[in-house]
């Protein structure tokens, strides 16, 4: 992980100001029922529905945040897109190509967490590294084809982040595989079990946000100093853990 943090520095504060967004998501999306499911033993039934509700509301969650995407940068880097006003349309055209991952990583965790539940580890642990060589490889080949150039790493590194996210979810089909599971269209809100998954979720996935949104306070008192302080401070934090 700190190598792909890392190789965000060479690229314009753009993606990293993206990326932090994508994470908060990956993480609320991924973390939220991991615990719950393994811990609860939900039936497979519920575990259809509770993945097709997720994947409703990450969707439309992400499609309400590509919309909001300008308003949103602007808030958290008013003062370096007022010395850089380049900064603002990629930042929110690799925010919006990026956050067609958290609806990836809504499934994956999900998958995740029944072959945890199922007490299969070696594909989820493998998910993560996926996701991040993903990421990686995607900067490499973006700076390749571009000569080097910023912009074309940039867009490397973001479409990267999304392939990456596919791999996430692709590396754990095989697990789900020799497990005989099947999928089904179920969706519904009524049914007593989903609500009280539901139930159970929210203070899960509350607690987890307070870690998250002290990223966001990073991201808005960065916002006033000098442009690349951002992927500065991820670097030096990720060196020193």
């Amino acid at each position: 992980c700190m190598c792909r943090r890392v190789v965000c520095t060479v690229s314009d504060s753009g993606f990293p100001t993206a990326l932090r967004v994508v994470d908060f998501f990956f993480f609320q999306a991924e973390d939220g029922i991991r615990d719950l499911v393994r811990s609860r033993g939900l039936g497979d039934v519920y575990k259809r529905q509770v993945l097709n509700l997720l994947t409703v509301v990450t969707t439309a969650i992400s499609v309400l945040v590509m919309l909001l995407a300008a308003p949103f940068v602007t808030f958290f880097y008013a003062d370096n897109i007022a010395q850089q006003p380049a900064l603002l349309p990629l930042t929110v055209a690799l925010m919006r190509a990026m956050l067609l991952s958290p609806i990836i990583f809504g499934i994956s965790g999900m998958l995740m967490a029944t072959l945890n539940a199922r007490q299969h580890f070696l594909l989820p642990a493998l998910a993560p590294s996926v996701y991040n060589v993903g990421i990686i490889a995607g900067g490499l080949i973006g700076a390749a084809l571009g000569g080097g150039a910023p912009l074309a790493t940039a867009w490397g590194l973001a479409w990267g982040t999304v392939v990456g996210a596919l791999g996430h979810l692709l590396v754990q089909l095989p697990g789900l595989r020799g497990l005989g599971a099947r999928y089904s269209p179920l969706l519904t809100v009524r049914d007593p079990g989903v609500r009280q998954v539901l139930r159970l979720m929210a203070p899960r996935v509350l607690g987890l946000s307070f870690s998250e949104v002290n990223k966001f306070v990073i991201l808005f008192l960065t916002g006033a100093m000098a442009l690349g302080a951002l992927p500065a401070l991820n670097a030096a934090f990720r060196i020193l853990i």
